[in-house]
């Protein structure tokens, strides 16, 4: 299992890239004609998100991939009496990927480095 310590510098350097891609995007678009999506096709962040998705079993939800793109209320409701889950750092995403991994598995993850 991955520590969260590491896995909240992960998520940070992912969205650090993001917006350095961002802003040498935006450069470039000053000397071309059209608009420029500069890191787009990033194989590096492809393969950490495949890693991160397999260690916490997340391919089918993707809830990382939502995290880190999807610029909404980093809010979790349900159709049941559950409250809501709100996951405003890398850190509460961590615990909630922890938390769907346990109940996946019946209660045990390798957590021994966690």
């Amino acid at each position: 299992m991955i520590k969260k310590e590491t896995f909240v510098n992960v998520l940070n350097l992912i969205k650090e890239q993001d917006e350095t891609n961002s802003e040498v995007g935006k450069a470039l678009e000053l000397i071309c004609d059209s608009w420029v999506m500069y890191g787009f096709k990033d194989k590096y962040k492809d393969a950490l998100n495949l890693l991160l998705n397999e260690i916490f079993d997340d391919k089918e939800s993707d809830w990382i991939g939502w995290w880190l793109y999807e610029d909404v209320e980093k809010k979790i409701t349900f159709n049941d009496d559950r409250n809501e889950i709100y996951l405003n750092t890398a850190e509460d995403l961590y615990d909630f990927l922890l938390n769907n991994l346990e109940e996946k598995n019946g209660g045990r993850t390798n957590t021994k480095d966690a």
